[in-house]
């Protein structure tokens, strides 16, 4: 029977295909054997039958017919068996009615590896159909999101079988919690998921089994929808043999993923797939079903999905943060957060509001209620990724002037840094000429010349505010049909009109100067910044004098700009002006002149002065604890100052406890997605790296590097420095390439925001040579090593201590040329230059003294080999790790000389 089953398979297939008046004719040129022939036609006839498509009176009766013959069930296919041109690997996955297995090609035609499909039966008239029925609704499924049919038939034993596209690949939900995708990424990819269901609807089918395990991402981050083996066809006439019998009851299906009317047997449209993409999305979004189903019966499974309001995923996830796990592998709401990048009380706000609404509409009992399409669905959430009104929270005014101010600030700028800038100065100036306007009319009654300077405070605020309004208008992407402007277009427009428009009132143009000057630094655009910050000085200097607190604001963010291109002489003079000013005007205990210390401390780290740099950022978070109190998120930036200093000095334990505390105050006070959080994730990485602790410094590098390029952009020095930092730690675990690749966008960043001298680009270009010397390219590593350490006396002078390592690389690169001597020359030059640069017992005094050791040894000087390595090993341990890398190297050297 079981060749019988093959030629009724192949017969049936052609069959269909042909118009139903040529059928008879057919089966006359090509079966003799009555029997078949009746087979055939019985299939043929059960196809057109559409009678009882939507006759839910049947389901009992179907079910008993589904049911296997007792003794046709068949074992599972081994390791090795044939099916069809296949050769069967191992199982990968079993349902009710078929289990799947890896295969692969076996006919000798061509390489290939498949997903089988394969009938736990004997085929009869059931399995038979259901297998012709998916297999004609996946090979007319052409979308590049839906797993491709290969091929298919029927096994030497009766079983049918087709073969699928592998997907290589996770679970959405698996894949989205092990690559700790944050909210919009998962929003993206489930638009994905949706547009592969929307195509399956443009074709007349219904998937009805949506759920984690049938919806599949690639490693590449590509979206595969599987399984359409209980499908509905919503045109009969596009698929003749879907017929009664191939119509799925409630219990061919998984419960607790299944619609309110699948449960209930009621007519099943789209509506039940966008209910069961609504349920997706709230797995992904909050870690969790909106039901407790665990070990419920199945009676009160059906009622609660029918019946039972769902939570909001927000509420879900406020409830779950403060139950009780209920075993020791339950994932606590803790553990969804940080597979989400962020905390539960960011995940909570995330999910309130927006996300709330399109999730719940999706999820309505009434199929009526929910989104119309799938289409709809998308359309809201790509509403709420751009910032726009989502269709499912109303039109209520309020609600959409809170949408619009959001979606403007996050147009306008690479990130919230330009826009909250810009937002903010007209905030505050919009305050300030209301107060401004009570300040002149008290002071009327007052000396006149306290009076004018109410009136010119007024008249500058009221400038200013109009030359905002004025700007915003001329870039309002709904003006006129306009597309929406960028930063950089609206930054420009801005500087041509403060130019010209405000030519006439000098005080309120250097204000507007200094602060798209101040914008212009932060996106990286230095000459633009700088062309703006000088002018407005200029002009405060000519209007202001000597003494007044604005000069200072100019003179800081002058300081600012020219320490972060390297330009340091001026830069201290700024610094200690910008000081002066603020300490006469403010008194010593204020905000302003906290931020100016920090800044100058910034410029002594810049410059190597560690000592000087400690203690002028000791003093500035003293400044800001005094001013804003203990744990005031202002006092973050100054402790952050602070940690990096000491960590310059090697004091790493009591760097990482800063950078610790800094960073969760900044994730609790500003989210997961801020440029701050990205500042203290690259400084504990830093921090950690130099401790050896490599695992979690990648894991935060990265966090650091994809808030940055999200934004910053791809091409901006922020995200090329953590890129350097990031690539030693690739290189470290054998990932050349990937270094490679980081270090020359880098190098690339730098040279062109920076020029061919700067401190950023030596880093890169030593971590460059570093790889050239681990692959044995001696010459590279000696060309890119002398250029590093000329980029560095350039910026920083002879005696530094970046000039030191800089030749204690060199000394490293004459070692592996087997040049003892010339090494031993460069160590001793080096250990001179960071004798002067940094303390005694500083880790890179530790690292010289380690290379000293190596190029002793190498010399047959055993003794004063050995006193080299335990110096180092001295200064090193008590700050490394005790497995790191480099004492270990150590140990080894000072063991061969012993």
């Amino acid at each position: 029977m079981t060749d019988s089953w093959q030629l009724i398979d192949d017969l049936f297939d052609a069959a269909l295909d042909l118009p139903r008046a040529d059928r008879a004719a057919f089966l006359d040129e090509t079966c003799n054997d009555p029997e078949i022939r009746q087979k055939v036609e019985q299939l043929l006839a059960d196809a057109e039958d559409e009678s009882t498509l939507d006759d839910t009176a049947a389901m009992g009766e179907l079910l008993v017919d589904m049911l296997p013959e007792e003794g046709l069930r068949l074992e599972p296919a081994t390791s090795g068996e044939r099916v069809g041109p296949f050769r069967v690997l191992r199982e990968i996955g079993q349902g009710g009615m078929a289990s799947v297995y890896l295969a692969e090609r076996a006919d000798g035609q061509f390489r290939q590896q498949v997903a089988l499909k394969l009938a736990q039966t004997v085929a009869n008239d059931e399995t038979l159909r259901r297998f012709h029925l998916e297999r004609q609704i996946q090979a007319s499924l052409d979308h590049p999101n839906i797993a491709r049919l290969l091929d298919g038939g029927l096994t030497a034993d009766g079983r049918p079988y087709f073969a699928m596209e592998l997907v290589d690949g996770l679970p959405i939900d698996v894949y989205c919690d092990q690559n700790h995708l944050d909210v919009k990424e998962r929003l993206r990819l489930f638009v994905g998921v949706s547009e592969a269901v929307m195509a399956a609807h443009r074709a007349l089918v219904v998937h009805r089994d949506l759920k984690p395990s049938n919806v599949m991402v690639t490693h590449a981050g590509e979206v595969k929808l599987l399984d359409f083996g209980i499908a509905k066809i919503l045109d009969p006439g596009a698929f003749p043999e879907a017929t009664a019998r191939t119509r799925t009851t409630h219990l061919v299906m998984t419960p607790e993923y299944a619609s309110p009317e699948q449960l209930a047997g009621d007519l099943v449209t789209t509506a039940s797939d966008v209910y069961q993409l609504g349920l997706l999305l709230y797995i992904l979004l909050a870690g969790t079903r909106p039901y407790d189903l665990e070990g419920l019966p199945p009676a009160e499974v059906i009622r609660r999905i029918c019946e039972t309001p769902s939570e909001r995923p927000s509420t879900r996830v406020a409830r779950f943060s403060q139950e009780v796990p209920k075993g020791p592998s339950t994932t606590t709401i803790e553990e969804i957060s940080k597979a989400r990048r962020t905390n539960v009380r960011e995940l909570r706000r995330l999910l309130a509001g927006d996300l709330d609404a399109i999730v719940m509409k999706a999820l309505r009992k009434e199929p009526q209620r929910r989104y119309a399409s799938v289409g709809e669905l998308v359309e809201d959430i790509e509403r709420f990724l751009d910032g726009r009104p989502v269709l499912a929270r109303g039109d209520s005014l309020g609600y959409r002037l809170s949408k619009w101010v959001s979606r403007y600030r996050i147009a306008m700028g690479a990130g919230a840094l330009a826009s909250l800038a810009i937002v903010g100065l007209t905030t505050y100036y919009t305050f300030r000429l209301g107060t401004e306007r009570d300040h002149a009319r008290e002071e009327a009654r007052r000396a006149a010349e306290a009076r004018d300077e109410a009136e010119r405070s007024r008249d500058e605020a009221e400038e200013v505010v109009g030359f905002l309004v004025d700007l915003f208008q001329s870039a309002d992407p709904t003006e006129q049909g306009r597309p929406e402007t960028t930063t950089r277009e609206l930054l420009d427009a801005g500087a041509r009109k403060v130019r010209t428009d405000l030519s006439g009132q000098p005080q309120v143009q250097a204000r507007m100067m200094t602060t798209i000057g101040m914008v212009y630094r932060r996106l990286g655009l230095f000459a633009e910044a700088r062309s703006l910050l000088e002018e407005g000085l200029a002009i405060r200097r000519e209007q202001l004098g000597t003494g007044h607190p604005d000069l200072a604001t100019s003179l800081h963010q002058l300081a600012i700009l020219l320490r972060e291109i390297g330009e340091y002489d001026e830069a201290e003079e700024l610094y200690l002006g910008a000081l002066s000013i603020r300490e006469a005007h403010f008194g010593p205990v204020h905000e302003e002149v906290g931020s100016t210390l920090a800044g100058l401390g910034l410029f002594y780290a810049a410059m190597g002065r560690y000592e000087d740099a400690a203690k002028t950022h000791r003093r500035s978070l003293e400044t800001m604890i005094e001013v804003k109190g203990e744990g005031h998120l202002q006092t973050a930036k100054p402790r952050e100052n602070l940690a990096a200093a000491m960590y310059n000095l090697g004091h790493f334990e009591e760097a990482e406890a800063m950078h610790r505390q800094v960073l969760a105050q900044r994730e609790e006070a500003l989210g997961l997605e801020h440029y701050d959080v990205a500042l203290s994730l690259h400084n504990l990485a830093m921090t950690l790296d130099g401790q050896g602790d490599s695992e979690e410094a990648i894991e935060h590098y990265e966090r650091s590097l994809a808030i940055k390029r999200k934004l910053l952009g791809d091409d901006h020095p922020g995200v090329a420095t953590t890129m350097v930092n990031l690539s030693s730690l690739y290189r470290d675990q054998g990932d050349a390439d990937r270094a490679k690749a980081m270090l020359y966008q880098a190098v690339e960043i730098f040279t062109r925001k920076f020029g061919d001298a700067h401190t950023r680009l030596g880093n890169a270009v030593t971590n460059l040579a570093a790889i050239a010397l681990d692959e044995g390219d001696l010459d590279e590593a000696d060309e890119l090593f002398h250029r590093a350490l000329e980029i560095r006396i350039a910026v920083h002078g002879p005696i530094h201590r970046d000039v030191g390592a800089a030749y204690l690389n060199l000394a490293e690169l004459s070692s592996r040329r087997e040049e003892p001597k010339r090494a031993e020359a460069l160590i001793l030059q080096a250990l001179e230059i960071l004798g002067k640069s940094v303390a005694e017992d500083h880790p890179y005094m530790g690292f010289a003294l380690g290379v000293l050791g190596e190029s002793l040894a190498a010399q047959g000087r055993a003794d004063e080999a050995g006193s080299a390595f335990r110096r180092a090993l001295e200064i090193l341990s008590p700050r490394l790790n005790d497995d790191h890398p480099d004492l270990e190297r150590l140990r080894r050297g000072l063991r061969s000389v012993s």
